[in-house]
């Protein structure tokens, strides 16, 4: 529940651009899903601490802190993000990848922190949690295709959905987990995801260019065939 309830964050965006989807749909999702999941993660993750580790549990989620954190780790970084963008646009546009590129290495970093931490039951949690992440991972990159395909999207717009979908800010969970809850054991799971979530979305990303380059090969074959005809 805790790396479910959290958004996609930069990583999204950064594989977006790679995969050839809508980068500006891709941050708009971003955006909405950092709002609204200040107020949905504090509550929906209070119940579950309540459903799955009993009422009297030692862990107790500090909801008003909680919210306070997520908006300092989500709503105003975006917020500032959006105020470069309109202000200063072409700087923006040159600083977003090496921002999306920056987030990424240092998740890598964090996942490696935490696989050493719990090196002792590292090998344990990816044989306990492995397959249920990539369950997990695959079903809803899945889903977030095929519905964007149901609704009529473009191709640029799938991509972006399955991304947006498929990258949870694992980040952001690792945090909670280590910070709000103080337990290093529920960081593991987060940090486990993200190994399967970047293989599996690399795959997607490779799948996605070559099928960009295609129908960009194809179009100017096609264009190359008009102009002879004339």
């Amino acid at each position: 529940m805790l790396l479910v309830l959290c958004p996609g964050g930069t990583t999204s965006n950064l594989f977006t651009y790679l995969a050839k989807g809508d980068v500006a749909l891709s941050v708009t999702m971003t955006a909405i899903a950092s709002v609204i999941t200040v107020f949905t993660i504090p509550i929906v993750l209070s119940f579950s601490l309540v459903y799955f580790m009993g009422a009297g549990s030692e862990f107790q989620l500090p909801v008003a802190k909680t919210m306070i954190s997520l908006i300092t780790l989500t709503i105003l970084p975006v917020s500032i993000g959006m105020l470069i963008k309109r202000y200063a646009a072409s700087f923006a546009d040159k600083a977003q990848v090496m921002v999306s590129r920056f987030g990424v290495i240092f998740l890598s970093f964090l996942v490696i922190f935490l696989g050493y931490v719990q090196r002792d039951i590292l090998v344990e949690a990816l044989v306990a949690t492995g397959p249920v992440s990539l369950i997990l991972n695959v079903s809803t990159m899945a889903l977030g295709y095929y519905t964007s395909k149901w609704f009529g999207l473009n191709l640029a717009q799938r991509r972006s959905i399955t991304m947006e979908v498929g990258l949870q800010n694992s980040t952001l969970s690792m945090f909670m987990a280590l910070t709000l809850l103080a337990n290093y054991k529920m960081s593991l799971t987060p940090a486990i995801y993200t190994l399967i979530m970047f293989l599996t979305v690399g795959i997607m990303v490779r799948v996605f260019t070559a099928q960009h380059n295609k129908a960009n090969r194809v179009e100017r074959e096609n264009s190359v065939l008009a102009a002879r005809r004339m």
